[in-house]
């Protein structure tokens, strides 16, 4: 049967333009729900509304898109079907898309929806306030319906259209999905433990074949998610769920807030009431806080459980999700009680990342900034060249980055699991990130953008004390600047940083253990950087 991509989500989310753009990347046919009932009644929807009310209208489009099933289902060509915004609230519509297509909610911020659909002629557009009242009333209707969740609230059509197609690509015949396998493989072989990790498109199929072997041997697998990605991956968390919805899954709310000793103690008592055994695992299924708060659940709950992640931000890709850090925050600062416990499999998934907005990709790009000044020249090279490619999501030039980034880490963690020499390398840029963090609100900075300003601080410190070439730090700034990350920051005075920077946890007696670089690729750690330079430093990222 051919592929049917069917989009639904509020007025304002893009879906007629969107999707015909993403039909004719597929060479699709693409059909508009309301633009085929209106061809049916000789009337426009509107004048459909108005004349006979909005019953007459939900039924004539019950009844046109049931013959539009129909039609696909005899056509040897795939379609794109973009469904009315209030389409998805019906049950005949809900009832003739069931077990048909891959179902996309194309979701939006109403404020960002009533600015593009303010002044047309819709009959539900009308007024602010019961727009916005209508919007909220609709998602839990679109929640049911979907099998994954786009945001388009800051993304350009040709960006959703981009992302539509590659998720019909990745996601559209599942068969063809759970026969794939990753695309490559990296152990991690430490003298303590043993990871391994494997990626590429088709890797969260793999993820799921290894949970339904742990099944078959009466094993279960505890998944530790949030909100969002409850929402954004419904199908996806039932699955991993064991098909039991979120009965053996801990749902974290969004954020750094959900990284403390309280949330890890609900974890506790969660594993606790659920019997969970010590040849259990626990998996991970989100970005960085899910990665921390899952593994340190792991590492202390029956003094070690086994652990997995499925990272599904680029952050979390490229970084968090190797390595056995994990950690909760307290208010004195981050990451300050924690274990190391290396997970046994990674499954890193590009898919994930075309779900995510604009804002979190730049987040994860900024902890790829820190592997383009650690890595060395060749690969700083090749960041530049793919820069755009990789923030336009292209699949191999975001595969490469994120292996290239993984590889180092990895081998890197192989030889020094517990941070006790070499691993401090993979600090570059922290010092100052955690201190940011900390004096802006978690949450006030997202991670990976405090570490790229992180890492410039690191640069001009190198410079002075290390030699270190100035066009480094100006090749760092462009790389950033092309990836839409922030250079400069309005900050609090400088006395106010430099204290939280003295709290961190990897603060040496004597002053701030510091990591800098001689070059690309030759990082030093354990610098000792005088008070006066630190401020001069910090003259390079504020606004």
């Amino acid at each position: 049967m051919a592929p049917l991509v069917v989009l639904l989500g509020f007025m304002g989310s893009g879906k007629t333009g969107a999707g015909a753009a993403c039909a004719a990347l597929l060479h699709y046919e693409f059909v508009d729900l309301d633009a085929s009932v209106s061809s049916r009644v000789g009337k426009t929807v509107e004048a459909l509304f108005s004349e006979e009310g909005e019953d007459a209208f939900r039924a004539a489009e019950v009844d046109v898109l049931r013959d539009l099933l129909e039609e696909w289902e005899r056509s040897p060509r795939g379609m794109v079907l973009a469904l009315g915004g209030g389409a998805a609230t019906v049950t005949g519509v809900q009832d003739a898309l069931q077990g048909k297509g891959l179902k996309i909610w194309l979701s939006v911020e109403p404020g960002v929806a009533w600015g593009r659909v303010k002044g047309s002629a819709r009959p539900l557009a009308q007024d602010r306030g019961r727009f916005v009242r209508l919007a909220h009333e609709r998602r839990d209707a679109y929640l049911a319906l979907s099998d994954v969740v786009l945001d388009t609230s800051d993304l350009e059509i040709s960006q959703v259209a981009f992302r539509l197609a590659r998720l019909t690509q990745e996601m559209g015949d599942e068969e063809a999905a759970r026969m794939q396998n990753p695309v490559w493989r990296l152990n991690v072989e430490g003298k303590l433990s043993r990871s391994v990790i494997e990626g590429g498109p088709g890797t969260r199929e793999a993820c799921r074949r290894v949970r339904a072997g742990l099944t078959e041997e009466g094993r279960r697998v505890w998944v530790v998610t949030d909100q969002n990605l409850k929402v954004h991956w419904p199908r996806l968390v039932h699955d991993l769920c064991g098909g039991s919805g979120a009965a053996d899954a801990l749902v974290l709310p969004p954020g750094e807030g959900a990284k403390t000793p309280i949330w890890a103690e609900r974890g506790w008592q969660w594993l606790a009431e659920a019997g969970a055994r010590r040849d259990d695992a626990i998996l991970a299924f989100g970005g960085g806080v899910v990665g921390d708060l899952a593994g340190f659940l792991a590492a202390t709950y029956l003094r070690g459980l086994e652990l997995w992640q499925l990272p599904t931000s680029l952050l979390a890709q490229v970084d968090s999700s190797v390595g056995g850090k994990t950690a909760v925050n307290l208010p004195e600062g981050k990451n300050l009680v924690g274990a190391f416990h290396q997970p046994a499999r990674v499954f890193i998934d590009p898919v994930f990342l075309l779900t995510l907005p604009q804002r979190e990709l730049a987040n994860g790009l900024g902890e790829v900034v820190k592997y383009a000044v650690l890595g060395g020249e060749a690969v700083l090279e090749g960041l530049e060249e793919s820069a755009d490619a990789v923030a336009s999501l292209r699949p191999a030039a975001v595969d490469e980055s994120v292996r290239t980034c993984v590889a180092y880490k990895a081998a890197v963690v192989g030889r020094d699991e517990r941070e006790a020499g070499e691993r401090a390398v993979l600090n570059l840029g922290h010092t100052t990130a955690h201190a940011l963090e900390r004096v802006l609100g978690y949450g006030g900075v997202g991670h990976g953008v405090a570490v790229a300003l992180g890492v410039l601080v690191a640069l001009r410190v190198s410079e002075v004390l290390l030699d270190c070439p100035q066009d480094l730090r100006g090749r760092t700034r462009k790389l950033m600047e092309r990836w839409g990350l922030p250079v400069r920051l309005r900050l609090p005075e400088d006395t106010e940083i430099l204290a939280a920077m003295k709290r961190d946890k990897k603060g040496r007696a004597g002053g701030v253990g510091f990591v800098g670089v001689k070059g690309a690729g030759e990082p030093v750690t354990g610098l000792q950087v005088p008070e006066s330079l630190l401020r001069q430093a910090l003259r390079e990222i504020r606004a």
